[in-house]
């Protein structure tokens, strides 16, 4: 009985085991549960966009007619891409035929057109990745008037006028005679064998390049890109400006010229003697970039010393191709008993 008692009464006096609680986290711990849950989250959603995206890709041909008004065709083209090319065609056409391909993901964009005016009513799943990439056979003699929000724009030929500005797409002008103003803001510029009376180019921080150019009177500003230029033929009036780019200027032999030049810090290698009774005026700052100016050899003068690597022209675009038609997992026969 007392050993019972003295028994019990030691079970009485014990500490009682409470239910087991879990560890509590760390204030860095809920910050991580915090903040990496929600990203991770997003990346899953990203990702998966992505990949749904991709496999929804598609195009689909457009075709379409500009108006040609006061012998100049205007197209603003809403952030597509424009390659035009001159023919030889009559200059006193009514409109211009505008072929292309319309390049979507998930869902099938709305291309509207009012004139020369186009839009693209891209739908929200869509991302924002619809382009028109556009192509026009122009007579040569017509004016052109193009501008795009983004796109790339190239031009081929032609003695009219053109005004073309991309907010931030590249630019290319080959062969054309006509006067040019050129402006994009950030892409790079090519232009190659301009013999208008007046040419200028900005590119806003884009690199600028061209060989045979044989225009009176040139205006080039890069805003910092690197500009190379090879004349074929000494301008009467050049102005060059690349606040901070590198610059590179051949011209052709044995011309009167009168040169002034301002670096503000960069090297300065120039070979061009100045002229007592001077027929072209160079002008050139390079806003701290470096400058190489100089006389091409004989035979050489569309062959640029230090040229700018540029990217390669816009190909025209091609109608998409036919979708391949769908395979079919047939079942295998069953084997014989």
């Amino acid at each position: 009985m007392t050993s019972a008692y003295q028994a019990s009464a030691s079970q009485a006096g014990a500490p009682q085991a409470g239910p087991s609680r879990r560890p509590r986290l760390t204030p860095g711990q809920q910050a991580a549960l915090v903040l990496g849950v929600p990203v991770a989250l997003a990346l899953i959603v990203v990702n998966a966009f992505g990949l749904v995206s991709d496999i929804g890709s598609g195009s689909y041909p457009v075709r379409f007619s500009v108006p040609v008004s006061g012998g100049t065709l205007s197209m603003s083209l809403g952030g597509g891409n424009a390659t035009i090319r001159a023919t030889a065609a009559t200059a006193g056409v009514a409109a211009v035929p505008v072929t292309g391909t319309m390049n979507y993901r998930l869902e099938r964009p709305t291309l509207h057109q009012h004139g020369g005016n186009l839009s693209i009513d891209c739908p929200l799943w869509s991302g924002g990745n619809c382009t028109l990439n556009a192509a026009a056979a122009v007579p040569a003699g017509i004016g052109l008037h193009l501008d795009s929000d983004g796109g790339d724009l190239q031009v081929t030929g032609g003695s009219g006028p053109a005004q073309l500005s991309t907010e931030g797409g590249d630019l290319g002008v080959y062969g054309l005679s006509g006067n040019l103003v050129a402006k994009t803001a950030g892409g790079d510029a090519t232009a190659n064998s301009l013999s208008g009376e007046s040419v200028s180019i900005e590119t806003a921080g884009g690199d600028l390049g061209g060989i045979g150019t044989a225009a009176t009177d040139v205006t080039v500003d890069s805003g910092g890109g690197d500009i190379a230029l090879t004349f074929a033929r000494a301008p009467h009036d050049l102005h060059v400006t690349s606040a901070g780019g590198d610059v590179a200027l051949v011209l052709p032999p044995g011309g009167a010229y009168e040169v002034t030049t301002s670096s503000e810090g960069g090297d300065i290698s120039n070979s061009v003697p100045n002229s007592a009774a001077p027929a072209s005026i160079i002008t050139v700052d390079t806003g701290g970039g470096d400058l190489s100016l100089s006389e091409s050899a004989a035979g050489t003068s569309n062959q640029a010393a230090n040229p700018v690597s540029l990217p390669s022209p816009p190909s025209p675009p091609s109608p998409p191709s036919a979708p391949a038609p769908p395979a079919l997992n047939l079942p295998s026969p069953p084997a014989r008993p």
